[in-house]
């Protein structure tokens, strides 16, 4: 028996420390996983940086064919005598209009071909004196009258040689200066339009509720194609709220629900301005999105972003609405090339900036300040589509913090649309009047909802069990987005229930992670449930209870 009973603990051992092993390699293979992704990642980055360092190989080869084996000391000092003789032109040329420019130019070039004809009339003359010489038998002093002569032809063809070689490096310096005015082209158009220089003529937004009411309507019909939009009341009112709440939107959903059509049915709608931003597969900085200066062309490569940045704030735009569609924004990973917007859309206005140049530039456009910065303008939104397929990426947390997410539904609901509707461009100080508004009829009220949301149960629940906290940006997005939520006719419980599923239970933060159990998933449904009771809201939290409900069966699942 003893026997028995010992063979039954060695058994009972035995699994267990099967049970273990097994255990250890799977957190094994798991963490070997991580470290391959890592390193795929690794490998890509490299890749990447490889084909860019090779590149520059490739145009430092070419650079060096181009100085043909001079030295590159001579080249340094004919670079700064250029330098000097350029800054002298350039006082020359800033007291001279860009005709007297192009006079100049071609003034220049029309001597440069006459010298260079005299100079050859010259070597021909010269030849012609020296062939005499060789044949005819002349005195001692004709022979000293030809080398007299020959000697005042041939200084003065040194003469003519110097003063071509000053003048083709005059007429260089000159090109390169008309080239320098025209490293913005298509910024330097805008300044130049009549259109984009003449104030619009707008009109003010008063009650949101009216607002968002007619903004349906304005959607639903397009006047030049007669193209028909139908979205729900609550979706213009949450489109609206996020507008007040973030310039930077995410609109989720299948292809076709119309997530492209409503940002530019908007920007029609309220007769502002919108551009569309292709986003690429492979973006990984702001020159992906901006553009980029090439130092050998002197000539900036603008993107359609920054045009539309810069068209913003016209004086035809700058005080309507403007929308910035970046189409399939998850194609990359828009913390890289969207990183420098993400933190500069948490600054504070005055601190919106983007460096556009390492120093300052002597042609910049007219918008640009001290010739290198350029402001992001309050009047703009970016609006980002996203698909989630084997394509794209996800978004992480510090995207999804600082959005507006909105997901459209599958099925358009459709209503009778006015026809009759005038074209009307909306001000953007007038909306921005109205969120503010808004803000400080509701803020009591919104500020003891906030409270009493922070001393709940489900706020513990969310910090103790699953570690996420209900932070200072996410109270100042709550006081923004449910004013404006309530001032468009929405119900408390619709403001606070979108809120809550798209900040605190979207899938990847409170729901879809593999550290919680049922039993949190239970606890923070019945918190939830216990929340809406005490705040008095007799609708149902139907996103939220979706989420919690589909990560219930997750986990029963599993």
């Amino acid at each position: 028996r003893r026997l028995s009973m010992r063979e039954k603990l060695l058994d009972q051992k035995l699994a267990a420390d099967r049970e273990e092993i097994r255990t250890g390699f799977i957190a094994e293979i798991e963490r070997s996983k991580r470290i391959e992704n890592e390193l795929k990642e690794q490998i890509i980055h490299a890749t990447d940086k490889e084909k860019e360092i090779r590149k520059k190989l490739a145009s430092f080869d070419r650079l060096l064919d181009e100085l043909g084996g001079k030295d590159p000391g001579e080249i340094i000092e004919r670079m700064d005598r250029l330098s000097r003789r350029n800054a002298e032109l350039q006082q020359q040329l800033d007291l001279k209009p860009s005709d007297d420019l192009e006079f100049e130019i071609k003034r220049y070039r029309q001597e440069n071909g006459e010298l260079l004809q005299e100079r050859e009339n010259s070597h021909a003359e010269i030849e012609k004196l020296k062939i005499q010489i060789r044949q005819s038998r002349v005195s001692v002093i004709d022979r000293e009258g030809l080398s007299k002569e020959n000697m005042l032809l041939s200084k003065q063809n040194e003469l003519l040689s110097g003063k071509i070689n000053d003048l083709r490096s005059e007429v260089d310096d000159l090109l390169s200066k008309q080239e320098s005015n025209t490293a913005f082209p298509a910024l330097k158009q805008l300044d130049m339009s009549e259109e984009h220089n003449r104030s619009a003529v707008v009109e003010n937004i008063g009650c949101l509720k009216e607002f968002a009411a007619e903004l349906r309507q304005r959607i639903a019909l397009d006047p030049a194609t007669g193209k028909e939009l139908f979205y729900r009341e609550e979706d213009i009112r949450l489109f609206l709220a996020g507008l007040s709440m973030s310039k930077l939107h995410i609109l989720q959903g299948i292809s076709g629900t119309g997530k492209t059509s409503l940002a530019k049915a908007f920007a029609r709608a309220v007769g502002g301005g919108s551009t569309t931003v292709s986003v690429q597969a492979g973006w990984r900085d702001k020159d992906d999105l901006l553009g980029h200066y090439n130092s050998f062309e002197k000539k900036f490569y603008e993107r359609p972003c920054l045009k539309g940045i810069y068209e913003a704030q016209t004086p035809s735009y700058a005080d309507r609405p403007y929308i910035i569609l970046l189409d399939e924004m998850n194609l990359s990973r828009p913390e890289q090339y969207f990183a420098e917007f993400l933190s500069i859309l948490e600054l504070d206005r005055e601190d919106q900036v983007l460096t556009m140049m390492t120093s300052p530039h002597n042609a910049a456009p007219k918008l640009f300040i001290n010739g290198q910065y350029l402001t992001v303008p309050p009047n703009i939104w970016f609006i980002g589509t996203a698909n989630h397929d084997e394509t794209t990426f996800e978004f992480a947390d510090k995207t999804y913090d600082r959005a507006h997410v909105m997901e459209l539904p599958r099925h358009e609901e459709r209503f009778e649309i006015d026809r009759h509707q005038p074209t009307i461009s909306y001000s953007y100080s007038s909306l921005e009047s109205a969120f503010n508004k808004a803000e400080n009829v509701y803020f009591g009220e919104v500020t003891e909802l906030i409270d009493e949301i922070n001393h709940s149960d489900f706020v513990e629940t969310l910090a103790s069990r699953m570690g996420i906290g209900w932070g200072n940006r996410l109270e100042r997005q709550a006081h923004r987005f449910v004013s404006t939520m309530l001032s468009s006719g929405a119900s408390k419980g619709e403001a606070l229930d979108h809120l809550i599923a798209t900040k605190v239970l979207r899938t990847g933060k409170a729901t879809g992670r593999y550290d919680t159990d049922r039993e949190d998933v239970d606890k923070l449904s019945a918190d939830l449930n216990a929340l809406w009771k005490s705040l008095s809201i007799n609708e149902d939290a139907t996103q939220s209870a979706k989420l919690l409900t589909n990560e219930l069966k997750r986990k029963m699942g599993h």
